[in-house]
């Protein structure tokens, strides 16, 4: 039992020995440099895994037993050209290294920490903010800033819902829109959806002037669908104007350069191979990479051959103007509704012009089956012959059906039923609203004369 004891407390010396260093790519002098706390010495790295004493350093408020082992830490500029910020990723904990007085200060009293690992920090009005992240076992949409005062991170509560999740996207807080840009976001929870893992290909803004989050659109860049696969590696840097994402799709290394402000995506295609070789891994490929201002810095260390490295330094402009527009970052939402009432209409019209088509050829089949009966076929005989001026007579027509003997009143309903039955005939077979036209007789106006429409005398005449 006690040499077990002291087993368990040689590793956790080592370990608590091993995580005692506290290593960060500063973005203001642009070099990478660690602390040693043991020894309280600060480095510089000359080469690739090759460093340089600089000399000691002192420290104020800094425990190395609150900083665990391969804790990762970001560069933040301050106010003052000679300091920076370090965050402790997962942990919420402030540093400022001071280079002029040589000096490491922990500035936070937070006692919380775990679930904003990977998540995305920024300055802005000299103010830390801390976006989303990773931990607790999900992913999260939390937004918090670092208060001087309280030396704490208290919550940013934004006036709508924020995306489900800010993590592992392209995220770059813009300051000339003063606006924070957040999409394809990585969601994973252990307690929802049988714990799959989803993106969402959404674009999204969230303004500091109307503390408002917007969604602009949806990504629909074929290259995108390729780097959210499962088994892509990539990196992903913002430099106040572009996001800088990098991928290796053979044969070659591809970079996609994303102006979220214009909507347009570029791409860069290695193609002299200097950013690493098809035969090489990813991640020995790159090892270290990170985007300063305009620049990508890309340094090749390969395991096997830790002695042999390059170290390149290339212009996102430049490689702009040599790269190939893609097109649109993102395609709003509306103007998917727009496309989507145009087909809706389009197909509406044309179903409906089929319908009406097929109604009418319905129709003219069922008029050739319309037949008139032998009296109707003789007062159509006698009305086809009959052209001369005045046209057929009441007394005529009476003739025709055969009913002069009947009384006057009777006449009269007779012939009323019988043209209003045979108008309607005339009316399917020739598709004319007024077959037999009423025309007054000369010598009495009182009295009315039947004439067919000269339509149908057109097409009644024999050929």
């Amino acid at each position: 039992m006690r040499a077990n004891l002291i087993i368990c407390f040689c590793l956790f010396m080592a370990c608590n020995s091993f995580a005692a260093t506290i290593q960060w790519l500063d973005v203001t002098h642009k070099r990478v440099y660690r602390i040693d706390i043991k020894s309280q010495m600060l480095e510089i790295e000359t080469t690739p895994e090759q460093w340089q004493m600089i000399g000691k350093v002192s420290l104020a408020g800094v425990d190395d037993f609150d900083i665990p082992p391969y804790l990762r830490f970001q560069s933040l500029p301050t106010n003052q050209p000679n300091q920076s910020y370090l965050l402790a990723d997962c942990t919420n904990q402030v540093y400022i290294f001071d280079f002029e007085k040589m000096q490491l200060q922990r500035i936070d009293k937070t006692y919380y920490r775990g679930y904003n690992c990977l998540s995305t920090r920024f300055v802005r009005d000299h103010i830390i903010y801390c976006f989303g992240g990773y931990g607790m076992f999900r992913t999260n949409n939390l937004m918090t800033y670092f208060q001087e005062e309280t030396k704490e991170w208290i919550a940013l509560n934004p006036a709508n819902d924020a995306p489900k999740s800010i993590h592992l996207g392209i995220e770059g807080y813009s300051k000339e829109k003063d606006v924070f840009f957040s999409g394809l976001n990585y969601f994973y929870s252990d307690s929802e959806n049988r714990s799959k893992s989803t993106i969402d290909f959404g674009f999204y803004e969230y303004s500091f002037t109307t503390k408002l989050w917007r969604k602009l659109g949806i990504i629909d860049q074929e290259s995108f669908k390729y780097i959210v696969t499962d088994g892509i590696n990539k990196n992903i840097y913002w430099n106040d104007k572009y996001f800088v994402l990098h991928y290796f799709q053979a044969p070659y290394s591809r970079v996609l350069i994303i102006d979220p402000l214009k909507n347009e995506v570029y791409l860069w295609d290695d193609k002299e191979k200097v950013l690493g070789t098809t035969n090489a891994s990813y991640e020995t490929e790159f090892a270290k990479e990170y985007v300063i201002g305009d620049s990508l810095y890309n340094v090749q260390v390969l395991r096997s051959q830790k002695d042999k490295f390059a170290q390149n330094k290339y212009s996102i402009e430049q490689m702009k103007l040599s790269a190939v527009f893609l097109g649109k970052l993102y395609v709003s939402e509306n103007q998917n509704k727009y496309i989507y009432v145009l087909v809706f209409v389009g197909l509406v019209g044309i179903v409906s012009y089929w319908f009406f088509q097929k109604k009418k050829k319905s129709n003219n089949e069922n008029n050739n089956f319309i037949e008139l009966n032998d009296i109707e076929k003789r007062v159509f005989d006698v009305l086809v012959s009959n052209t001369q001026e005045g046209g057929l007579s009441a007394e005529q027509l009476n003739e025709v059906l055969e009913i002069g003997n009947k009384s006057i009143e009777n006449q009269r309903k007779l012939r009323s039923d019988f043209l209003k039955g045979f108008e309607y005939k005339l009316n399917q077979i020739y598709q004319t609203s007024t077959p037999i036209e009423r025309i007054p007789s000369k010598t009495d106006k009182r009295m009315l004369g039947y004439v067919l429409n000269t339509v149908i005398l057109e097409k009644a005449k024999p050929s």
